[in-house]
């Protein structure tokens, strides 16, 4: 059980990074220069509610991870504190 966790966080992340590499790549004429629609999210929500809330945790530092080594630091704590909060509000909206 504990392979198939590991292959399933794996395949998560991978898809939470090229979903925010892929949004990033188009530019929406309403959203300022930067900004992202949050697509990636999806895959957390996924792992939220497939795994847990330690899912969701974990898909949200791999895509911050992403976006320190791609886009710098500003990036990295935009991502992970976005990604952070949609997450908790995720979770609470799962709870009821």
């Amino acid at each position: 059980m504990k392979a198939k966790k590991i292959a399933l966080f794996g395949i998560m992340g991978a898809l939470a990074i090229t979903v925010s590499f892929l949004e990033g790549l188009f530019n929406i004429p309403f959203l300022p220069p930067g900004a992202k629609t949050g697509l990636s999210n999806v895959i957390t929500l996924c792992a939220l509610t497939l795994v847990n809330l330690w899912g969701g945790i974990y898909i949200v530092i791999v895509k911050a991870l992403f976006a320190l080594l791609t886009r710098g630091f500003i990036a990295f704590l935009l991502s992970f504190s976005g990604g952070m909060i949609s997450l908790l509000v995720m979770a609470f909206l799962l709870k009821i």
